[in-house]
């Protein structure tokens, strides 16, 4: 895998994750975003954008909240890209402006680092006028 150039990573796996998320969106296996966090600490480079375009928004359409173990995969998963200044955290945070504020304040409230850079993230989008898909209680917790 790190002989492979980004772009053939970026398309080989988002094909895959992406299918596989249309596939079993019902049924998403419990091992699922676990194996997802395995591959992005263990390339992060080539797999922290990619993975985080295709999985997280995908997880927040299908409710991701309502399965705990899910949902607790989904919180790790987004404190480690968020944090992590590089490829994902752009995904990471879309992907947490579409959350309904509930489930935003619990996140920020299990990854409290995570607040200010997405605060950073939704002010750089509000400016462009580009808030299509973030969740206007999301902008109000953020104090927007």
């Amino acid at each position: 895998l790190s002989t492979m150039d980004d772009s053939a990573v970026t398309t080989v796996d988002e094909a895959r994750v992406g299918g596989l998320l249309s596939t079993y969106v019902a049924g998403v296996p419990k091992a699922f975003l676990r194996t997802c966090i395995l591959a992005v600490k263990t390339h992060p480079a080539q797999l922290a954008g990619p993975v985080a375009r295709r999985v997280l928004p995908r997880l927040v359409d299908v409710g991701v909240w309502r399965d705990a173990d899910l949902w607790k995969g989904f919180l790790m998963y987004c404190k480690i890209l968020g944090a992590g200044a590089g490829a994902g955290d752009d995904a990471c945070f879309a992907a947490a402006l579409m959350l309904p504020a509930p489930q935003l304040q619990k996140l920020l409230a299990f990854a409290p680092k995570l607040k200010l850079p997405l605060k950073r993230h939704a002010e750089k989008l509000v400016k462009a006028r580009d808030t299509d898909g973030v969740v206007a209680g999301c902008l109000k917790l953020l104090g927007l």
